[in-house]
């Protein structure tokens, strides 16, 4: 049996793994959309604004704003 502290360490490689696999996904989506030909970009960029502006309970409001802002950036 694992002790309280390995199931956490257990449980904090699986949120990283699973944040960065999601985030590097999207950026990947991102950048494909942007060579299409008629994407609006700027309606997504408008829609990661008002998403953006989304308070987070009980959790890190920059770290939030700042992995939406990767997204944009990668937009831009």
């Amino acid at each position: 049996m694992q002790t309280l502290d390995q199931r956490v360490a257990d449980l904090e490689r699986v949120l990283v793994s699973t944040t960065s696999a999601l985030l590097n996904s999207i950026l990947s989506i991102a950048t494909a959309l942007n060579d299409q030909p008629g994407f609006d970009k700027n309606a997504l960029l408008r829609e990661l604004d008002l998403v953006k502006a989304v308070q987070i309970e009980g959790g890190s409001q920059q770290h939030y704003e700042d992995t939406i802002s990767m997204v944009q950036e990668r937009l831009s």
